[in-house]
């Protein structure tokens, strides 16, 4: 349990382990008590019970990027849009508290460090597998289950191979007619929005990402399910692995199950993946116009509008109100990564 509280004005935070016993005031508090928060769950165990000297809250900071999908941010000073320096020279920390179903977590980032809120962290899990009971399992260890009836099922995995880290250049093709090239290469994952080429940083629609990949022999065994770990996406992609379609993934975390699709040796990988539309709007409003506006409302129809074959801008996209300026910021988009092959043991608990 974690308690924040003040005595006389005086402000403490202190962390109680679960079955001990805590009484507050302390020993040398002294003076009106008030308690301010009171938390039950799991925290971080270096968590020393001060306070940071000047703590600033950057909930509302936070909450706005996980909202735009920016995962992946470093931790300093521009989170907050300011310099901050600290007044006792002590290292300045990022500190999260969030709850995951329910229960309680804090995680203690250090300044320079990066905050991955994309990373899976995959656990073992019981399935009925074939009418089955299965301990599912991406880590070695032991598991003993108490069934109803009494028994006791027991299981162990002493190895397992390491994920596959999928590392490289990708061929990627977009789709025609929408600005950016039919065919290029990223010698590795990044965002859209950082490319040095503007055909391809300004690019709204889907793109297609395509690498032939390596399965090792060991890996592809009756006992081992494999799962695909796409890391960071912006905003959807569906993913086919030698031919076959296997789902669309919208949502954190974008991970997929590789089923029967995958064979041992050479694979053929496609991730399509697409964003939205304010990166090709920001990107045409830094052409001229090809349309009279009002405010903003256009005032007319323009005349390219039943022949477009006519439109001489470099623009690709019409609307009828001005959601996004040339200078407004553009989202983070495409296939970021990391990517990962993580590899599942199956172990039948039912003998």
């Amino acid at each position: 349990m974690r308690l924040e509280y003040s005595v006389g004005g005086k402000l403490y935070k202190k962390c109680v382990p679960e079955s001990q016993t805590l009484t507050i005031p302390s020993k040398g508090e002294s003076g009106e008590l008030k308690l301010i928060k009171a938390l039950y769950g799991r925290f971080a165990p270096d968590f020393d019970g001060k306070l940071p000297a000047t703590p600033i809250d950057i909930t509302q900071q936070i909450n706005k990027r996980i909202s735009s999908l920016d995962l992946i941010f470093p931790v300093d000073d521009r989170l907050i849009g300011k310099s901050v320096t600290s007044k006792n020279k002590e290292n300045k920390k990022l500190r999260l508290v969030y709850s995951v179903a329910g229960e309680m977590f804090e995680w203690e980032i250090p300044e320079g460090k990066t905050v991955n809120l994309a990373q899976h962290n995959p656990e073992p899990k019981l399935a009925i597998k074939n009418g089955k009971l299965t301990w599912i399992t991406p880590q070695t260890g032991t598991i003993e289950c108490i069934m109803v009836s009494g028994d006791i099922k027991k299981g162990c995995v002493k190895s397992i191979p390491q994920p596959l880290k999928i590392e490289g250049a990708w061929d990627v093709s977009f789709l025609p007619n929408l600005g950016a090239p039919s065919q290029t290469k990223f010698k590795e994952l990044y965002s859209w929005s950082e490319s040095s080429d503007e055909d391809i940083r300004y690019f709204s629609g889907t793109a297609t990402y395509r690498k032939q990949i390596y399965i090792p022999k060991e890996y592809v065994q009756s006992e081992i399910s494999l799962e695909m770990d796409l890391g960071r996406i912006c905003v959807i992609a569906e993913v086919i692995v030698n031919g076959k379609e296997l789902g669309i993934l919208w949502r954190t975390p974008f991970h997929i199950d590789l089923g029967d699709a995958v064979r041992a040796g050479e694979n053929d990988i496609q991730i399509r993946v697409t964003n939205l539309w304010p990166n090709r709007l920001i990107g045409d409003a830094h052409y001229p116009e090809d349309c009279e506006w009002g405010d903003w409302l256009p005032k007319s129809w323009p005349d390219w509008l039943e022949k477009p074959e006519k439109r001489s801008s470099k623009r690709i996209t019409f609307t009828t109100w001005k959601h996004w300026r040339a200078d407004d910021p553009l989202q983070p988009s495409g296939l970021m990564g990391p990517i990962l092959i993580r590899p599942y043991m199956h172990v039948d608990l039912s003998q």
